[in-house]
């Protein structure tokens, strides 16, 4: 930690001196358990990775089946379902398939099948 001031703060002093109390702790572990500390050997690449997980969200065609488009309250139903997916992708930060969604949800409003 770098800290700039010009003068050191009662605060600033004590996290000094818990910093100097755990690396004191830390090297006579070290040295009582017989460890040299290393430098930890990765690739940049390796950091900068990071584990995606894979929703399993249904396609926009499984969403449809079961739904009769020209049945008013099942097409009402299908927009609601719609909506509901769009939102939930939207929340997982899925954006260009809510948006997919979301235009698929004006497609069927305007009376699109």
């Amino acid at each position: 930690v770098v800290m700039y001031a010009d003068r050191i703060s009662d605060a600033m002093r004590t996290a000094i001196d818990e910093t100097n109390h755990r690396r004191a702790r830390q090297i006579a572990y070290n040295q009582e358990h017989g460890i040299t500390p290393q430098t930890i050997n990765k690739a940049v690449k390796d950091i900068l990775v990071r584990e995606v997980t894979e929703t399993v969200t249904p396609s926009l065609e499984d969403l449809k089946k079961g739904f009769n488009l020209l049945v008013p309250a099942q097409r009402k139903a299908l927009l609601a379902t719609l909506e509901k997916e769009m939102l939930e992708l939207a929340k997982n930060l899925e954006f260009e398939r809510a948006a997919l969604i979301r235009d698929e949800i004006e497609r069927l409003k305007k009376g699109g099948a």
